[in-house]
């Protein structure tokens, strides 16, 4: 991913930044990435997570 600055903002404690993408690629043969139960996993661990597979 290539990105541009476009604009920060005051965020308090922290600042908050806005880019415009320039350019996008993607790997089709790549696992997608999940934000579950606060942590990033694949597909695969989360199925096991939830069914309690290992």
């Amino acid at each position: 991913m290539d990105c541009e600055l476009y604009r920060e903002y005051d965020g308090g404690d922290h600042t908050i930044v806005v880019a415009a993408v320039r350019a996008l690629g993607s790997r089709p043969d790549a696992e997608p990435l999940l934000f579950f139960k606060g942590s990033y996993v694949t597909a695969q661990l989360r199925t096991e997570a939830l069914t309690g597979a290992a």
